[in-house]
């Protein structure tokens, strides 16, 4: 349906008559018209006519589409989009044109958000599945906040960038924070797009919101010119009337008078529940609305509008922090039925950081430079005392004297650096570029995990002795906290403010493929590891596959195999994971041939399956099960790796990499000159198993052309 709107004193004489709305959608329908009468003093208005906004709507309903392809969510299928083209013109056999309306982008899909029983008892819960085009949607997502401290200011081409980085790195939906904005053109254009659903917030967040008549208006005029602006987006899924205002009032957050709480809560249902949803059921009667995020959905609506407990697990979405615990661990973190938000800190690249400063000086994570810029009271705190978990806290060994050349360099050619402060600034930005690294290894391993959690537990309820944890499961998806930011800072980001790609982000790509191994520890009390293949639907693939994975027992000092295993298994189900096993440390470590588990890694790989069978290569990257963390690697030698480059054109180099006789943890690779910021590696952050593995690299196009050297002069590397 599309639907049409027009002001009478703007451009049209009232006496003109009868007027008609022609529209067409490309070639999958005949023109389509429909006509109406203007009022005039002597006729009264039609039914149609809002006298209040001087306007008429037309409904056009094409009847009869032809062929049309449908939309998919990033990593389902295709996204096709058509043109909308509608027409003003006066009544009479030519239908002489008055006006052209804007011509829209459209498609064609069905969203649903299921919220069906789980058991046979209320109390047992609610799945809160995501359904397109009737195949079940695993929500691989992320939180967008605005783009910069100036949204008007900020350039095209920076959307462009975010969107198509969220884009590659799997994201199949981002939730748009209430905190922030409802954001510019070009942000939904991108999304209709590239596939990424979007679950869009209305801007109310963390606080409590006067209902006096005069704000209401203003909130109902808001609502509906957003809704009209947005509504025939092929990306919009959801819309949710608030962030965490709910969960503010049921925690009471601000401490409220006991005698004002029920005038509160009345506030809250006359803003949200009254106007908001109202509101938009009635410009878009399409999706659905939610009141809050978080919330339990259907059940928060049975409580009436204010659950007592807007965070259970067994309902809705749910946000989850902790600063305090291990989160490694996977009893830290609840299962939702959907993981709307969670996150966790890192300090930026150096390069980023100094984008921001002038003085090598402010570098540091201890600085005032630093202290000053933390979103979170004490996070450079809570980063460090997490990290020190599982990294060492000091620079290793091998890595000093690794970064002094590089680094040097780095000063000399951007700073006046006296020589007889080039060494200790030089170990300062060092010291601080590992940190960083540390930092945002942990933060990945923080994000693979959860997410890898609820992957797990995507078609079953989780086991816990504790039976209302074991009531967690039938998971929908997660999204992590946050994709961008808006300045230089410890932050939970995975790409930081110039663009460039965290080390969180590089993971996401690998635990958001459409294919993908995963392994993870499942009960940390009883040391069980499980293992899965995952495969996301697909319109194009139906049926089962035979899948062929190889595991891989490796001593972390050096490169020898210990022992090695198949297993063969028929996935039959492309909405819910294979398990290849579920099994202790112990029996793990006994069948790897390894005494020691702080020296024992376990690798996965796909040999083969149903898309090799057919002549197609899979794109499945090998995943690694670590039996300790870093922090207690017992080598007996220091790794060591060398580096090559080589240019294959213009904006496309190789970098060749080649290990000691060592296993490597979180080979890292960053670049330290500007012109690199935006480039982008085939892979990073990742394990090395072998003494040679070969990246792709991608710079943006510059003026001058770049040499490989250029490219190694710029490099940094860090590993564990």
């Amino acid at each position: 349906m599309a639907t049409a709107g027009v002001k009478f004193g703007d451009r049209f004489d009232q006496k003109i008559g009868q007027v008609c709305i022609v529209a067409q959608i490309d070639e999958l329908t005949e023109s389509l018209k429909r006509c109406v009468k203007l009022p005039s003093e002597t006729s009264p208005q039609p039914s149609i006519i809002d006298a209040a906004e001087s306007n008429f709507t037309v409904d056009v309903r094409f009847d009869q589409i032809i062929n049309p392809q449908l939309w998919w969510p990033n990593g389902y299928g295709s996204q096709r989009l058509y043109t909308l083209r509608v027409r003003l013109c006066l009544d009479g056999p030519d239908c002489r044109l008055l006006d052209n309306w804007e011509t829209r982008r459209v498609a064609f899909r069905q969203v649903q958000l299921l919220q069906n029983s789980i058991g046979n008892e209320l109390g047992q819960g609610l799945n809160f599945n995501l359904v397109v085009n009737n195949r079940p949607v695993f929500i691989k997502g992320s939180n967008f906040v605005p783009i910069g401290m100036s949204i008007p200011g900020a350039d095209v081409s920076d959307y462009d960038w975010l969107m198509r980085s969220a884009a590659a790195a799997g994201i199949n939906m981002l939730r748009v924070w209430g905190g922030g904005t409802i954001e510019r053109a070009e942000f939904y254009d991108l999304a209709d797009q590239l596939g990424i659903m979007i679950w869009q917030d209305f801007p109310f967040a963390c606080a409590l919101y006067p209902t006096d008549e005069k704000f209401l208006s203003t909130v109902r005029s808001e609502v509906r010119a957003t809704v009209r602006r947005l509504q025939h987006r092929a990306s919009l899924a959801v819309w949710v009337g608030n962030n965490e205002n709910e969960g503010a009032l049921a925690n009471d957050w601000w401490s409220l008078w006991a005698n004002r709480t029920e005038r509160y809560y009345d506030d809250y249902r006359k803003l949200y529940m009254r106007l908001v949803r109202q509101q938009v059921v009635a410009e878009d009667s399409t999706r659905l609305v939610l009141l809050s995020s978080p919330s339990n959905g259907d059940a928060t609506e049975w409580e009436g509008g204010i659950a007592h407990q807007p965070q259970s697990t067994l309902f809705g979405d749910v946000h989850f922090y902790s600063y305090t615990e291990d989160m490694w661990l996977p009893e830290t973190t609840p299962l939702a039925r959907l993981m709307s938000e969670f996150g966790f800190q890192s300090h930026p690249s150096l390069i980023t950081v100094l984008s921001a400063t002038r003085d090598p000086r402010n570098i540091g994570i201890d600085t005032n430079f630093t202290l000053h810029r933390e979103h979170q009271p004490n996070g450079t705190l809570t980063i460090a005392r997490h990290n020190a978990r599982h990294f060492a806290s000091q620079v290793p060994k091998w890595l000093i004297g690794v970064n002094d050349d590089v680094i040097g360099k780095l000063l000399v050619r951007n700073f006046s650096v006296p020589s007889s402060e080039l060494k200790q600034l030089t170990d300062r930005l060092a010291t601080y570029a590992y940190q960083s690294y540390a930092s945002q290894i942990d933060q990945a391993e923080i994000y693979r995990r959860i997410t890898h959690q609820h992957a797990f537990n995507r078609c079953r309820l989780r086991s816990a002795a504790n039976q209302a944890k074991g009531l967690e499961g039938m998971s929908s998806g997660v999204m992590y906290w946050q994709l961008n930011d808006v300045w230089s800072a410890p932050t939970w980001s995975s790409i930081e403010v110039t663009g460039a790609w965290k080390a969180t982000h590089y993971y996401a790509a690998r635990y958001y493929a459409n294919r993908r191994l995963a392994i993870a520890l499942a009960d940390s009390e009883q040391r069980i590891v499980e293992a899965f293949y995952i495969r996301d639907s697909n319109p194009n693939q139906r049926g089962s596959e035979q899948i062929e994975v190889r595991f891989d027992c490796y001593d972390v000092d050096s490169l020898a195999r210990l022992n090695s295993w198949t297993i063969i298994k028929n996935s039959t189900s492309p909405n819910c994971p294979t398990e290849l096993f579920r099994q202790s440390e112990a029996d793990l470590l006994k069948r790897c041939n390894c005494s020691l588990a702080s020296n024992c890694l376990l690798e996965a790989k796909l040999v083969t399956n149903w898309n090799r069978q057919n002549g197609a290569e899979p794109d499945v990257q090998p995943e690694q099960y670590y039996f300790d963390v870093p922090n207690n690697f017992k080598r007996l030698k220091s790794p060591s790796l060398s580096v090559d480059v080589t240019k294959i054109s213009q904006q496309h180099f190789r970098i060749d990499l080649t290990s000691g006789q060592t296993t490597l943890y979180a080979v890292n690779l960053q670049f330290l000159c500007p012109w690199l910021t935006r480039a982008v590696l085939s892979d990073n952050a990742f394990h090395m198993t072998a003494k040679k593995r070969s990246l792709e690299l991608l710079v943006p196009a510059v003026g001058d052309s770049r040499s490989a050297k250029d490219i190694k002069e710029c490099l940094l590397v860090h590993f564990l």
